[in-house]
């Protein structure tokens, strides 16, 4: 395969904007019934405009009013449909967004008078339901505010752009639900050990039910953080939470030899977590290895090699509130994030500064379901900044699909987005989209099956800029053999789109292959991209 110097290609724009948010105060705005810290607003009667699209009320039991609000199938990129918040006193709050869920979806991104907000929202998915979604955190003035979702696309197995809202509730962010670590005992000097403190107030917001565990400014120096499920953690503006030496040992794992160190053990952690539900890891301040968290496969006493370790757990959420107020991960050794088994995982608005060590992989996501990755900036790290994978550290093959990965900015010794090469499982549903490929060491985009898994079903919807990579585009099969009775892999029903590559090292990009046999299938697939792509 010859070198992507120069293709030109048209980027495509896709913006359906679906504009959500709350009416307040007196006049000709209604005002809902609501508690002091609450306010709930139903989509199907609160009075709204839009770009030009139909809207109509649809009755079913399960919306929170009887009913939720629909735009047409004719909905298309552009499309919005705005509420106009009238704030009594100005607070800050945070933002929930009710929608039903279907197969015919688009995919939204809340922004607050004009300033995006929260990660994106995929309305799509194969089954109807309701949810809701969590956009993070906003301070606003007394007065009028206007809120409005810009979609970013729609998933690939979705049949339209059509958006609902059932409802969308704004509560003020400071509650009795809130657990500062400092009340059980930290100070947040940088030189006192504040592991027990934080511990503590994880605890008894977990056995409250539930609640938010606030790290006001201040730098929190500590130990391995036990996550439990139903708590949040959030690192406001200026607080650091700074790894101490005495990070916990790694468990033991019977199948350690399928996979390396790193992906086998999650204890060894910053803070770590498994068996868990609705876990919330937000704000604007930074998570710092401090030089305890290794990059090696064999770290030494007292070190650990990750920041932040969740094993078969639900509804977790790590990031910032928007683009310019982005959750910071440094120094944070062999993962900044290790997901191994999490179902429904959001990741989004998250900035990994530039050092030049003591950063490896950036988000290494392992035989996880429904994942959105978006917004994120990393400025350097020397392995993989978004991997996906599936590798045998649960003791079985556990499959994994619908993941999207929207607008990530990144420069990297390795791949900017991976398949691979963990692949024992199969990978499926796959949707990538908005990359920014400022450097690579070796490609920009990757598939690397070696395991014996199925990749079926990805999707690759623009790269904005990707300058400096060994290979723009790299694709392999081979027979590495990594899960008991793996054999030559699959990769099928690839589709990349709007790719523009330049000053690319490698003469032989595209592809590469380890076998005649593993040659042969990578060859087919390998073939339909280019014709896509050339």
């Amino acid at each position: 395969m010859r070198k992507v110097s120069k293709t030109t290609a048209i980027s495509m724009a896709l913006t359906l904007v679906l504009s959500v948010a709350a009416l307040f105060g007196a006049g000709p705005f209604p005002v809902p019934a609501v508690s002091a810290a609450t306010l709930n607003f139903e989509g199907e009667t609160t009075a709204n405009t839009t770009s030009g699209i139909t809207t109509s009320n649809s009755n079913d039991s399960s919306a929170s009013g009887g009913q939720y609000l629909q735009t047409s199938s004719s909905t298309a990129v552009g499309s919005w449909v705005e509420f106009t918040v009238n704030v009594p006193a100005a607070n800050t709050y945070s933002i929930e967004f009710g929608y039903k869920q279907n197969t015919g979806r688009g995919i939204s991104q809340l922004s607050v008078d004009g300033k995006s907000q929260g990660g994106s929202v995929d309305q799509y998915a194969s089954v109807a339901a309701f949810t809701s979604s969590d956009l993070g955190i906003v301070s606003l003035s007394s007065g009028s505010h206007k809120f409005r979702f810009t979609v970013t696309g729609k998933n690939a197995s979705s049949s339209s752009y059509a958006m609902t809202v059932d409802y969308f509730k704004l509560t003020s962010a400071a509650s009795s639900s809130d657990y500062n670590v400092k009340d059980y005992g930290a100070k947040g000097d940088g030189s006192n050990d504040d592991t027990n403190a934080i511990n503590s107030a994880i605890a008894a917001a977990n056995a409250a039910g539930g609640g938010k565990v606030v790290f006001p400014t201040g730098t929190y120096s500590t130990r391995s953080i036990h996550l439990k499920s139903n708590i949040q953690l959030y690192i406001n503006t200026g607080a650091t939470i700074k790894a101490l030496s005495g990070i916990d040992s790694p468990e033991s794992n019977s199948y350690d030899n399928y996979q390396d160190f790193g992906h086998s053990h999650w204890h060894n952690a910053l803070m770590w977590g498994e068996n868990l539900h609705n876990v919330k890891i937000t704000g604007t301040g930074t998570i710092d290895g401090n030089g305890v968290l290794s990059t090696s496969d064999n770290p030494g006493s007292g070190q650990g090699d990750k920041a932040i370790a969740l094993k078969l757990s639900t509804d977790v959420e790590i990031g910032g509130l928007d683009d310019a107020h982005r959750l910071n991960l440094q120094r944070f050794g062999h993962f900044a994030v290790l997901a191994t088994g999490v179902d429904t995982l959001n990741i989004h608005n998250v900035h990994v500064p530039n050092f030049s060590s003591g950063q490896r992989d950036v988000f290494d996501i392992m035989q996880c379901n429904d994942v959105k990755v978006t917004d994120i900036y990393s400025e350097n790290s020397s392995d993989d900044i978004v991997k996906l994978g599936s590798d045998y550290s649960l003791g079985y093959k556990r499959p994994m699909s619908n993941i999207r990965v929207d607008k990530v900015v990144g420069l990297t010794n390795c791949n900017v987005f991976q398949i691979g090469s963990e692949t024992a499982g199969d990978i499926s549903n796959v949707h990538v989209s908005n990359l920014t490929v400022l450097g690579a060491g070796k490609a920009g985009f990757s598939i690397s099956v070696n395991d014996g898994s199925i990749v079926d079903g990805v999707v690759l919807d623009g790269i904005n800029t990707m300058t400096g990579t060994t290979a723009p585009i790299f694709i392999e099969i081979s027979n590495r053999g990594r899960a008991p009775g793996a054999g030559v892999g699959k990769i099928k029903n690839v589709t990349i789109n709007n790719v523009t590559a330049t000053n690319a090292k490698s003469s032989n990009g595209e592809y590469t292959s380890r076998s005649p046999a593993s040659r042969m299938a990578t060859e087919r697939i390998t073939r339909k991209i280019l014709r896509s792509t050339m």
